[in-house]
C-alpha cells in the first residue's frame, strides 16, 4: 500500500512518476516495509528541483533499518533504468524522472 503524507500534493504528477512510485512500492512491499511519500509536487527543494514540475518523488525511510536502506535503493535503481535518478538522501529516498 502507498500512504501519502498529510499534504503531499499529486497535483500536476507526471506519468513516469506515477509508474516510478508503484515499481518502487512494490520492491519496498516485497521486502515488508510501508511506502509513505512525503512529497511530490510540494515542499520545499532547490530552485531547480524536478519536484516543481512534477518529475520527482520523495519516499520515507526512517522505517526501513539504516544498514539495508542503500540496498532498497539499488533495487530501485535497477528496477526503474537509466531515465531516473534514485538518490537515498539521509529521510528519504528520491526518485526523479530525467532521461538521458
Amino acid at each position: 500500500m502507498i500512504t501519502l503524507k498529510k499534504g503531499v500534493s499529486l497535483a500536476g504528477v507526471r506519468p513516469e512518476i506515477t509508474i516510478a512510485l508503484h515499481v518502487a512500492a512494490s520492491i519496498l512491499i516485497d521486502l515488508g516495509y510501508d511506502t509513505v511519500v512525503t512529497s511530490v509536487c510540494d515542499g520545499k527543494h532547490g530552485r531547480a528541483s524536478l519536484h516543481y514540475i512534477g518529475c520527482a518523488v520523495d519516499i520515507r525511510t526512517r522505517h526501513i533499518p539504516e544498514d539495508q536502506r542503500q540496498k532498497v535503493r539499488d533495487m530501485i535503481a535497477e528496477a526503474l533504468g537509466a531515465e531516473f535518478d534514485v538518490i537515498l538522501e539521509s529521510t528519504h529516498i528520491h526518485i526523479e524522472f530525467q532521461p538521458k
